[in-house]
Formats: C-alpha cells, structure tokens, sequence
C-alpha cells in the first residue's frame, strides 16, 4: 500500500485464534477463553479457583502497571510485602520467569484477555 508522496506500508494479517470453552468451579461453562491463555494462566486459575486467593487478579495488575511495585500495592490495596509474597507463589506455581520478556507479553495477554471474559468470579 502506498500513500501519496510516501514508501510503501505493509499490513499484517492478524493471526488467527482458536478458541475453546473451559470451565471451573466458579466459572460458567459458556465462557469462551483462547486456549493460549488456559496455557499460561490455567495453574494460577486452578490454584486461586482452590485456595480462594486472587493471584491471577494481582498478576494482571502488576503487570498494568508496568511491573511497579508501589503503583501496584497501591492499586490492590495491599503491602509492598504482600505484593512481594504473591509474585513469588506466581513464580512458584505458573512456572515463569516474570523477568523474562517473552513470559511477560504472554502472560499480559492470557491476563488481559481473563480480565475481558469476566476476570475474578
């Protein structure tokens, strides 16, 4: 594509997403999540769904506000400690590496994508 006077722009196409149904104790069947997103965030859900803890919730938090613990305390109302306490059980138990760039674009999306279908129950 070419705009008056300028180089030619390319266009992605978007990629293609399959979606599957998947549900939990606490959640609707009908709910549609990406099964990339069950890929990353299905042992947090499962644990959190179990132990009645919000570590999806402050995941997806950390994460908005740009890995800054004090926006993120501050937003979840909690301790820097606290804050501290929960991304180590979310290394512990997803597995990841929140250092890692890669890791964190996909979990900010699964985690974008759970706060879109209905976030916490």
């Amino acid at each position: 594509m070419r705009s008056a006077g300028g180089p030619a722009r390319r266009t992605a196409a978007p990629p293609s997403t399959s979606w599957a149904c998947t549900a939990s104790s606490d959640r609707a069947a009908t709910a549609p999540t990406p099964s990339g997103s069950s890929e990353w965030l299905g042992p947090l859900l499962d644990y959190d769904a179990s132990h009645h803890s919000d570590l999806v919730q402050t995941l997806f938090q950390y994460l908005e506000c740009g890995g800054r613990y004090d926006a993120t305390a501050a937003a979840l109302a909690i301790h820097r400690s606290t804050l501290r306490y929960r991304l180590q059980r979310i290394r512990e138990i997803g597995g990841t590496d929140l250092r890692d760039v890669d890791s964190r674009l996909n979990l900010h999306v699964a985690a974008r994508v759970w706060e879109v279908l209905g976030g916490p129950p």
